[in-house]
């Protein structure tokens, strides 16, 4: 039998009990236990899996953990970006990395009142890893639209106001849920570590890893290509890879693969040229997302106008439908979206008659080509238009 005693109270425990002063170098998770309070246990050392490091991951770590190793107080990293492009992958290695430094790695995954109070406690050095901390820790049901308060209530364990020297790692999909309080405060998390999509020589040198002998030059060059317009994070590739491994083309198996624009409406400044070489504006294009076959019906209805002295001046109109916009139009890398008169098919051109006479100008009697321009940076693609 063993007695533990904690202020006034004593807790009987079978001879099974160890008494330690510090925790082993080791992995734990944080668990909630209803009226007996917060525990630590272990967990399984974080795994990556024999994959391959892409970049400049490995710098980054030892360089997080020279950082931390010459600061006598805490020291704060956030790991931001998209999904599936490297943030785990980088808290794995440097859990690991801190494992093999000495330290504990305590992983936390969910929110309990007390949680700040309870870490706290936790008097020696270690490492913390708060996984998707803009998630798990986000509280939007508050009235106040307040939605980071539970974040805020990290704010004085972050600062250091405790005894402690801690490593505090947070990993996050969408920097608008994190509270103001964490990002540019460098004096309360140092590090930001933006994860970017895979450039074009980490997607070739990726495929040629996955695929060794079955790797064709014109299908990584098609994924390239197409990555240059939706970006395709690691779980992409390994999707596409394990694809082309099986002897299917890109083309044929971007049908079906659960790869799609997800980015929703988009903007546009539009053009309209004619066959005389002049090139008028239509009206702004407002929210659009061409990719959703839901609108196809919807009948966009534009303007075209001149500068004349110090007004713009209709010239024109032109009506096409949302559906014809993917149907006829060439996508192209920079965002442009461009769609041929042809006759009339893709869209309908009614030059405005001048006020006196009923005549239309000559110079606008015939357009050649409507141009769609991105003006929010987004990029729009079709498969058919970059092989």
């Amino acid at each position: 039998m063993n007695i533990i005693k904690t202020g006034e109270y004593y807790r009987i425990f079978d001879d099974g009990i160890q008494v330690g002063n510090e925790l082993k170098a080791a992995a734990y998770e944080v668990v909630y236990i209803r009226d007996q309070g917060f525990f630590l246990k272990r967990a399984k050392t974080p795994d990556t899996g024999g994959v391959k490091v892409y970049g400049r991951l490995n710098e980054r770590v030892e360089k997080v953990m020279r950082s931390y190793e010459s600061s006598d107080r805490n020291l704060g990293v956030i790991l931001s970006g998209a999904k599936g492009i490297g943030k785990s992958l980088f808290a794995k290695l440097i859990s690991r990395r801190a494992i093999e430094k000495s330290l504990p790695v305590i992983m936390v995954n969910t929110y309990i009142d007390g949680l700040p109070q309870f870490l706290a406690s936790i008097e020696q050095r270690c490492m913390v890893l708060f996984d998707e901390f803009d998630k798990n820790f986000f509280n939007p049901s508050t009235e106040t639209n307040d939605h980071t308060s539970v974040q805020d209530s990290f704010l004085t364990l972050f600062d250091g106001v405790y005894a402690s020297n801690k490593l505090f790692v947070i990993t996050a999909n969408t920097l608008g849920r994190l509270s103001e309080f964490l990002v540019n405060r460098p004096g309360r998390f140092r590090y930001h570590i933006r994860f970017s999509y895979p450039d074009e020589d980490e997607i070739r040198q990726f495929l040629v890893d996955k695929l060794g002998e079955k790797a064709s030059a014109k299908e990584i060059d098609d994924v390239v290509k197409f990555s240059t317009i939706v970006p395709l994070s690691y779980d992409c590739l390994t999707a596409i890879a394990a694809e082309l491994a099986m002897g299917e083309s890109f083309e044929s198996s971007l049908d079906v693969l659960n790869i799609i624009n997800v980015t929703g409406s988009h903007y546009y400044n539009g053009l309209v040229r004619f066959e005389g070489g002049e090139e008028l504006r239509t009206d702004w294009v407002g929210s659009r997302n061409f990719f959703d076959k839901s609108s196809d019906s919807c009948i966009m209805q534009l303007s075209v106008s001149t500068l004349k002295g110090m007004r713009f001046v209709d010239v024109g109109s032109l009506a096409l439908r949302q559906g014809d916009v993917r149907k006829f139009g060439r996508f192209l890398q920079d965002g442009t979206i461009v769609i041929p008169y042809d006759g009339g098919r893709s869209f309908r051109w009614a030059a405005k008659r001048a006020e006196k006479g009923k005549k239309c100008d000559p110079t606008f009697a015939k357009p050649e080509e409507l141009v769609l321009m991105s003006n929010d940076g987004y990029r729009q693609v079709s498969f058919k238009d970059l092989v």
